[in-house]
């Protein structure tokens, strides 16, 4: 059985590459904010918004949306404090229910310990190409009449 040639890791406080659609592993590691999904995954972008992207793995699923919709409402504004309770279990529920599903997407020897290598997915959501992207208002007022 043959193995896989390892894997090269760059460190993106010093030299890493940094051409439009390079796509490489990273030393540091990025955990989603939403699912908590980790990856060392970066995917360099080009003009407008050039630099490093790392992207949550979970992204492109439906329930991954679902639960960045509910995180993002109940960190949006001031709510009374059963209505934020209340989405605050309908968020744990999705975690739970959703926990098989979650995929970490790391490659190579990356240090788990090391806080210091430690940041947040520069992009947590993603589109697949037939769920359009939506406005923050269009957002909110699907989550309004769908829990309302």
């Amino acid at each position: 059985m043959a193995s896989s040639p390892p894997v090269t890791l760059y460190d993106l406080r010093e030299d890493y590459p940094r051409q439009r659609g390079d796509i490489f592993r990273s030393r540091q590691i990025a955990e989603c904010p939403v699912c908590h999904a980790l990856t060392n995954k970066v995917v360099m972008g080009g003009s407008p918004g050039y630099g490093v992207r790392m992207i949550c793995p979970n992204s492109t699923a439906e329930w991954h949306h679902e639960l960045e919709d509910k995180c993002t409402l109940l960190s949006s504004a001031p709510h009374p404090k059963s209505y934020c309770e209340e989405l605050s279990a309908e968020i744990a529920a999705l975690h739970d229910a959703h926990r098989a599903e979650q995929k970490n997407d790391l490659e190579g020897e990356v240090d788990l310990t090391d806080q210091s290598l430690r940041r947040w997915v520069t992009n947590p959501r993603s589109y697949a190409p037939s769920s359009p992207p939506q406005t923050r208002a269009e957002i909110v007022a699907d989550l309004r009449r769908r829990f309302s």
